[in-house]
């Protein structure tokens, strides 16, 4: 398991439908993908189309002429024919290859805010994940929007942490206890589907 501050380069390259994915990925990657309604960015399933376009899309660089290509009225057909191609392959295995480094490449610290005042309400935030995460980049951290485009995600999780913990408004989770609360979690669910 990766410590939360092992840098997004060292994050072992995957291959994934003969493609291999060897950049961080950055924020304009999953913003690029959040404007092409992907399913795979809000971590809902996905189909075997959808899994070829984010690896087109994440083996590239998420610049604007990248952005102008994925535009392209040709490049749904390519994507197409390369997914039919790649069709013989164990979708079942690529997809979780590709889950399990797009999880490597956006996780990053994870942190418990500070009890508010009593009788204050938890805040509730609506916004997906990626775009709090260009605002936090923006408005707390002073970095203009091309520069969180180009950012790695992990690195703007590390830094949008860093942030919270040294002004006091959290606490950054060892990896120990984390996985606690992830065993934890893990049991409370298995005793609620026992129980039904």
């Amino acid at each position: 398991m990766l410590s939360p501050w092992t840098s997004p380069s060292e994050i072992p390259p995957v291959r994934v439908l003969r493609v291999w994915l060897d950049s961080p990925l950055t924020l304009g990657h999953i913003l690029l993908l959040h404007d092409m309604a992907s399913p795979v960015v809000t971590g809902k399933p996905f189909s075997h189309g959808d899994l070829a376009v984010a690896v087109a899309v994440c083996s590239a660089p998420s610049t604007r002429v990248a952005r102008a290509g994925v535009r392209h009225r040709l490049f749904s057909a390519l994507v197409w024919l390369w997914a039919r191609r790649c069709s013989a392959m164990d979708m079942q295995g690529e997809a979780e290859r590709f889950g399990r480094w797009f999880a490597a490449q956006c996780d990053g610290p994870h942190y418990v805010e500070q009890e508010r005042p009593s009788g204050a309400k938890p805040r509730q935030i609506s916004a997906p994940w990626y775009i709090s995460l260009r605002a936090m980049a923006v408005g707390e951290l002073g970095m203009s929007v091309a520069e969180t485009d180009s950012m790695p995600v992990r690195t703007l999780r590390q830094m949008t942490a860093a942030l919270a913990e040294v002004r006091g408004v959290a606490t950054i989770q060892s990896e120990s206890s984390r996985r606690f609360v992830d065993r934890v979690l893990e049991w409370e669910a298995e005793r609620e589907r026992v129980e039904k």
